[in-house]
């Protein structure tokens, strides 16, 4: 008599209108009408007096009208379909997440190639820029002398593994915004079918049995989108405390997404009864999701805000080169060991690069479009996400071109000290002079 509603998102179109049709046999028992047993087309006062309405068609279209009486309730109908039109339309068009998929990668593959095990795993994840950067220092250390090395593993070993760091924490950031929106929309689709479901059933029960109905379950979205996060957001392992300001954002983001747990209930006993709770269930869902998307947003623009505010943490080229001589006396070093610097140098330029061209620009339109009234917005992070990765992106870049000066400048140094070029000596003074000008301290 009554049926079972599917509950599948790509129903909800179906859904709801079973829902008008169980709403109004809802508000119809309430005024003592049910479906007159053996013609249940039509409604009459306690299901055998003989004036009758005509009940909607399964789809909650039609019915009000008098059959064998010059009567109508029609227009009470229609301001019950448009009072459900009103709770559930702007929960149409919602996103799969699917959008999100691609910033997703892309943002992994960059973290990684910087050195981030907390990117998850990857074929890019064997930390080749800190490899070639250790064996930097060690030959500079090692096996050569001369007050150039000080200044040069100051900038290009110690600053530059800083900035590697804060780089890589920067799109573990990322990565788990457009994880978290990307798993988000799933579950937000499985729970408006289920919330809309459970009240279209509430509705038909009541209007079955008079006595009051009531489900309860858990919204699936806090969990989904603490679950992703968590699969990127771990401790920071490799990268140590030179970037512990990102990495306890990043951690503080999987605190708070995990901290969510928020339950609805859709029942009552009566049409506004059942009315008020699905409405509640569906504000309790938005509210689950923007709390979602604040601890995303939070995080996001603390982190642009960080690498603004720190930008040597961040930005090699921020990174001051200080003292570094022309003349030097004690200075000494192997042409073998020398080549071994440089081919290193050309190794992690080489990485930088191929972090950058991952990243690329970020997506130019929120991934995660939906209605006005839904979670934070109705482009959700996507404002946040893109400073963030407007800064990252600039400074990788930045950070590439100038790691690659610095190459050039050891080159010129070496060339220099073995008097293999004769214009050695005026091209280290003019990479010292770019540096001085595009240097920040």
């Amino acid at each position: 008599m009554w049926g079972e509603c599917v509950s599948d998102y790509e129903d909800l179109s179906t859904i709801v209108g079973q829902m008008k049709r169980a709403a109004i046999d809802c508000w119809m028992a309430d005024q003592e009408f049910y479906p007159v047993s053996g013609n249940e087309g039509t409604y009459c006062k306690w299901g055998w007096a003989p004036y009758q309405y005509t009940r909607p068609n399964d789809d909650g279209s039609g019915g009000g009208e008098g059959v064998g009486w010059n009567v109508s309730c029609a227009a009470a109908f229609d301001d019950i379909r448009a009072t459900v039109d009103g709770v559930v339309e702007r929960w149409f068009g919602l996103p799969d997440g699917s959008a999100c998929d691609a910033p997703s990668a892309a943002t992994r593959t960059t973290a990684s190639i910087l050195g981030s095990s907390a990117a998850g795993a990857s074929v890019q994840n064997g930390n080749a820029i800190a490899t070639s950067n250790g064996t930097i220092n060690a030959v500079v250390l090692g096996n050569m002398e001369g007050a150039f090395r000080r200044p040069f593993l100051g900038k290009y070993y110690t600053a530059f593994s800083s900035v590697q760091g804060g780089l890589a924490q920067a799109s573990v950031i990322l990565q788990a915004n457009y994880a978290a929106e990307g798993a988000m929309w799933g579950a937000v689709k499985s729970d408006v079918a289920k919330i809309c479901a459970d009240a279209k059933n509430a509705w038909a029960a009541q209007a079955q049995s008079a006595s009051a109905a009531s489900m309860q379950f858990q919204l699936s979205v806090a969990t989904a989108v603490a679950g992703a996060v968590a699969s990127v957001v771990t401790a920071p392992t490799g990268l140590g405390v030179v970037v512990a300001g990102l990495s306890a954002t990043a951690v503080g983001l999987n605190t708070a997404l995990a901290k969510v747990n928020a339950d609805v209930a859709v029942g009552g006993s009566s049409y506004d009864e059942i009315l008020g709770s699905l409405q509640d269930a569906l504000q309790t869902l938005s509210e689950t999701i923007r709390s979602q998307e604040q601890a995303l947003d939070s995080a996001l623009r603390e982190a642009a805000s960080a690498m603004t505010a720190e930008p040597a943490d961040y930005d090699l080229d921020a990174v001051k080169l200080d003292g570094y001589p022309l003349d030097d006396g004690a200075m000494r070093m192997d042409e073998t060991d020398a080549g071994i610097v440089s081919d290193n140098m050309s190794l992690v330029h080489e990485q930088l690069t191929e972090a950058a061209a991952a990243l690329g620009t970020g997506p130019s339109s929120s991934p995660t479009p939906r209605n006005a009234g839904i979670g934070l917005s109705s482009t959700g992070t996507h404002a946040s996400a893109s400073q963030l990765h407007g800064v990252t992106a600039s400074c990788l870049q930045r950070t590439r071109n100038e790691y690659e000066l610095g190459r050039q400048l050891f080159d010129a140094t070496v060339a220099d000290f073995f008097a293999a070029d004769a214009t050695a000596r005026q091209t280290v003074q003019q990479l010292l002079a770019d540096e001085a000008l595009t240097g920040q301290a």
